[in-house]
């Protein structure tokens, strides 16, 4: 079953590839990897990286839901590509902030005490 998923993610990737005129080496680029892990993505060969499918999403404007499961717009709209922009942006300073405040006692310590301070100058930060 998992060969079967990784030749169809594949067709697709070649059909995005194909649709942009490109070639493995240059949509390799684009997606952050080696022409040879792409070709082993686009056979089949290998299952598609987290990283990978995300930078179609990204990179090319590829659906992520497209991808995987075939349905729907091959490319997104111009909303969705603001949407995932935004999102991929928040989660990737969220997370760091996390790791540096796991690191280092002293960033954990200021930050959430800058939150403390804004909730109680705040009240509600989010509205629900």
């Amino acid at each position: 079953m998992k060969k079967k998923i990784n030749i169809e993610i594949g067709r697709r990737l070649k059909h995005v590839r194909e649709s942009l005129k490109m070639s493995q080496f240059q949509i390799a680029l684009r997606l952050y990897t080696t022409q040879s892990m792409y070709q082993k993505y686009e056979s089949g060969e290998s299952p598609i990286s987290i990283r990978v499918a995300a930078n179609c999403t990204l990179e090319l404007d590829v659906s992520l839901y497209w991808l995987i499961t075939g349905k729907g717009d091959v490319f997104m709209n111009r909303s969705d590509q603001l949407r995932t922009r935004i999102e991929t942006t928040y989660f990737k300073e969220a997370g760091e902030l996390l790791y540096y405040m796991e690191k280092n006692p002293l960033i954990r310590h200021s930050v959430l005490a800058h939150f403390q301070k804004l909730k109680k100058e705040q009240g509600v930060l989010v509205d629900e």
